[in-house]
This record gives C-alpha cells, sequence and structure tokens, in this order.
C-alpha cells in the first residue's frame, strides 16, 4: 500500500437541437347572479279599530310574533324559498319580496405549442482514486471507469438544466398565451351563460312571488287575526264588558264577549 493517486477525467458535449411541445390551459370563471321582486299593499288598521289595533301590533311585532324581527324602522319577516315581508307599522305599508340567488359557472381550454433551438456547451467531470499496488481493489482501470461514470453522469445533468433553462422562457410565454385564450374563451361563455340564466332566475324569482302567495296571506292573516282579538279583547274590557270564550283553532279565531 502507497500514497493513493488519482484520475480525473473531463468531458464537454455541444448541444444543439430543435425541440418542441404543447402546453395546455384550463380556466374557470364565475359570478354570482340574483333576481328579486316586490309587492307593496297597505294595511290600514287605524281605519277599523282606531288606535287600539295599531298599538297591539306593534306590541306583537315586538314580541316576536311569528318569527317577525325588528328591521330599522320596520319589522321583517323571513319565509322559505327566498320570500320576505317588511311591514312598516306607521305607514301601514307592507311590502312582500322574493329574492333568488345563483353562482354562474363557465370553463374553457386552450392549447401553445412551444418550440425553440437549444445552443451550448456542457462540461463536466469526475475523478477516482487508485494505488499502485492495486491495494483494496483500487486499481487505475476501476478507477478511470469510476471517474469516466461520474462524469458523464455529471455531463447528463448539465444537458438536462441547459434543456430546462433555455426552454423556460418560451414554455412560460406559451403557457400564459394559452391560459390568455382559455380565459378569454371561458369569459365569453360566462357572459352568455349569465344572460341566459338571468332572464331564466327572472321568470323563476316572478314564480315564485305568485307561488308564494298562500303562505304570504298565512303569515299576514295570522299576525292581523291576533291584532284583531288583542285590540277586541281590549276594547270589551276598556269598556267595562266580559270576554266570555276566546279559542282559536288552527287560522280561526272565535271570541265572544258581554259588553
Amino acid at each position: 500500500m502507497c500514497n493513493p493517486r488519482r484520475v480525473i477525467i473531463k468531458l464537454h458535449q455541444a448541444v444543439r437541437e430543435e425541440w418542441s411541445r404543447t402546453v395546455e390551459a384550463h380556466v374557470a370563471e364565475q359570478t354570482e347572479i340574483e333576481a328579486s321582486m316586490m309587492l307593496e299593499t297597505q294595511i290600514d288598521l287605524a281605519a277599523e279599530l282606531g288606535e287600539v289595533a295599531l298599538q297591539e301590533l306593534r306590541t306583537l311585532l315586538a314580541e316576536g310574533y311569528g318569527g317577525w324581527q325588528a328591521d330599522a324602522s320596520a319589522y321583517r319577516l323571513e319565509l322559505n324559498h327566498g320570500i320576505s315581508l317588511r311591514y312598516h307599522p306607521d305607514t301601514g305599508r307592507l311590502q312582500v319580496a322574493a329574492q333568488l340567488h345563483e353562482t354562474v359557472e363557465a370553463a374553457a381550454s386552450a392549447s401553445n405549442l412551444a418550440s425553440g433551438m437549444i445552443e451550448g456547451t456542457v462540461e463536466a467531470k469526475g475523478s477516482g482514486r487508485y494505488y499502485d499496488d492495486g491495494w483494496g481493489g483500487y486499481t487505475e482501470s476501476k478507477a478511470r471507469y469510476t471517474a469516466e461514470e461520474q462524469a458523464r453522469e455529471q455531463l447528463a445533468e448539465a444537458e438536462a438544466r441547459l434543456r430546462t433553462e433555455q426552454q423556460q422562457q418560451a414554455l412560460n410565454a406559451a403557457q400564459q398565451q394559452a391560459e390568455a385564450e382559455a380565459r378569454r374563451a371561458a369569459q365569453q361563455r360566462l357572459h352568455e351563460e349569465t344572460a341566459r340564466r338571468q332572464a331564466q332566475l327572472d321568470e323563476a324569482v316572478e314564480q315564485l312571488l305568485r307561488e308564494s302567495e298562500e303562505d304570504v296571506q298565512a303569515a299576514i292573516g295570522s299576525l292581523l287575526g291576533q291584532t284583531y282579538r288583542r285590540a277586541l279583547i281590549r276594547l270589551v274590557q276598556q269598556g267595562g264588558g266580559q270576554v266570555l270564550q276566546d279559542e282559536q283553532q288552527g287560522a280561526v279565531i272565535e271570541l265572544i264577549a258581554r259588553i
């Protein structure tokens, strides 16, 4: 055994090759649309039962009867399927509103061809060690083989890096162009789909308002029924009368009083 010796092998390779690759892009776009419709009517309780009815109505609303909630100077009741009622006690104005929301989506794909020429020279080196007496199996031929294999491996890595570096800019540009084309197509489809769905939603909200008439009447009827009941009881009591019967079955209120 003696001091180890080293073998160094250097390799270089000129690279010149054409390349092309297809890149693809998929873009999805979305937007929110809504449709609403409102009807208004007047409920003038004071004309029938005077201020007492308005007072009892305000009391019922403040108590949250039937799910009514305060909403600024008015009271609001949410029904099913996007129907809401808004009543203004001070003016007697009742608003029935229907509102629908929908998310509209559209997608498109596009492809683009990236190509170019890869040009350059790459270099690499490898090394191996051996002993003159071949101690431990470290012979000169083995060292040269090791050095050459190492150099070839590093040369291949250098070639790959050269290709990646020179291709990347063209690939990025092609990808951006494909994405831009896909986005334009998706936005155009979204525009067309939004117009189609908006027309359908406008029809749907109008139909919803018509179909909700029974629920609206039930909600208003329940509120006004309790208002009339309380107002009548109060008027009877204020006049010195007596309530003999006060029963309710469903939407029917039976009130008997002696005045």
